[in-house]
This record gives structure tokens, sequence and C-alpha cells, in this order.
């Protein structure tokens, strides 16, 4: 399933075109293949799952947290190879402008970093203005779209400037895909052989968040998702996230959404 949205019309005298943008819901064995890329430039960001691509005659594995960026017209070639539904986001753009003005990456090269929710919020929007086209959004979307490169940016300096202990990195991944289990901060601690204090301080370098709070975002990243779908009701969905109640999730989705569960299930 993807949920998508487009620009709109054209005109000749801008700078930053936002072709179109998604959320991509993602399946064992889906493979794009085209030997001819795209007229556009696509930035791709894997919030959830591992595919293999491919660049050349290199193959790589990419997984939560990852970034892709393609040229015009450059191969695209990756497969999903999880066991587990994943999930990307995409932006394809059109820019006259230098690409290092906009966003400090080379091309058909994989950028390691960490799932951010804080990301995904921006995709989000993005694609909410393209699909409803209110009042000025191309603004918009160039104002959301300049703040996502300048964040994806720093996001990869943060990673690249910190080595990761794979003890931590089995941490995050394990939180980023059992994020429903309510393990204590002393528990999470203990999976790398840290006290507590060392493990927060080493995992708030990386997140710039508490391992708690970073296991509640992508918690309420999910549970947005889930509230787009008709029918999913509010107590199931609190269950499957690992809340003790639907008031308890309620709660924590308004204190960190600024509505109720149910107000975002109409609105979306």
């Amino acid at each position: 399933m993807v949920i998508k949205g487009y620009w709109g019309d054209r005109f000749p005298d801008e700078e930053l075109i936002i072709d179109s943008s998604g959320h991509i819901f993602t399946f064992q064995g889906r493979e794009i293949n085209r030997p001819n890329g795209r007229p556009n430039y696509l930035l791709l960001y894997i919030y959830h799952g591992e595919a293999k691509f491919f660049f050349g005659k290199r193959e790589v594995m990419c997984s939560d947290g990852d970034f892709i960026l393609y040229a015009p017209n450059e191969p695209q070639h990756h497969i999903y190879e999880s066991n587990a539904s994943g999930e990307f986001y995409y932006v394809h753009f059109t820019t006259e402008k230098p690409l290092a003005e906009l966003l400090h990456m080379k091309s058909s090269k994989p950028y390691h970093s960490m799932p951010s929710a804080e990301l995904c919020d921006i995709f989000e929007e993005i694609i909410s203005e393209l699909q409803h086209k209110n009042d000025d959004y191309k603004i918009i979307c160039q104002s959301l779209v300049s703040e996502l490169f300048v964040k994806v940016h720093r996001q990869i300096s943060n990673s690249a400037n910190f080595r990761i202990a794979p003890e931590l990195n089995s941490v995050i991944q394990y939180i980023n895909k059992n994020y429903a289990e309510n393990l204590s901060l002393e528990e999470y601690a203990e999976m790398c052989g840290l006290s507590k204090y060392h493990f927060l301080r080493e995992f708030k370098k990386i997140t710039s968040v508490s391992p708690l709070k970073y296991r509640s975002e992508i918690r309420m990243c999910h549970a947005k998702d889930m509230l787009k779908i008709k029918g999913n009701r509010i107590n199931k969905i609190a269950e499957q996230l690992g809340y003790s109640s639907p008031e308890y999730f309620s709660e924590a989705f308004r204190k960190a959404v600024g509505m109720s569960p149910s107000e975002y299930a109409t609105k979306s």
C-alpha cells in the first residue's frame, strides 16, 4: 500500500518543485527495478525494514534509518528482503539549484542513520499538503522539504560523529522492532552490559532522547498509521502498541499529537 500526494501544475520560475511524496508499506519480495531511473531526484528513507540495494555491481543491505538519494535518470534497483512488513518514505523533487545547496549527499550511495519519528512527521505533513492542496500549499511544501533536507543532513552528520557500539546498536534495533514491549530502562541497559546511567547517556548521544521517549515516538508513528485505517478500534490499537489501557494510550497520544486518537482518525 502507498499513501502519496502530488504537486500539481508547474511554473517555469519555481526553483524547487516537490513532484510527489509518499509513505510505502512494503512486503517481502517487493522489487523496484528502473534501469533508466526517473526524470527527477528521489530521496528515499527506510523507516522500518531491510532491503538490498544494487549500485552497479555493488550490493548493499540497508535498514531502519537509512537514506538513499537518486539523481535524475540514475538506475534504481532494490529488493525488500525482510520477513516482516516494512515502511519507506520518499520525496521526488526537481530543482535547477546545485544539489549541494539543498542536500549534502552524493547520489546512489547509502547513508546510515537511526530511525526518527520527527522525520516521519515532516514526511506526513508534506504528503498531507500535496493531497489537500489548500491555499499556499506549494510554499508550505517547499518550506517543509527544506526543513527535511536540513534535518536529514544533521542526522547523518550526528550518526557519523558517533561510533555506535554493536551492543548499543542492537538495543536500538530491538526497540525499533519490539516497541510494544514495556521493558524498563534497566532491562534495556542490561542487554548491552552497561549501567543504567551510562546506557542512558550513550543512547541520548545517538538519538537525542531517552530510550523510553524513543520507544514512545515510534509507537506514535505507528499509531498515526493505524488510525488512518478505517475500522481500527482504539482499544485494539492500544493493545497492539503495548499500552495497558485505551485511556492511557489516548492520554499519551493527545500529549504527543495535540488531539485525541478519535479526532486524529476523523481528520485523516
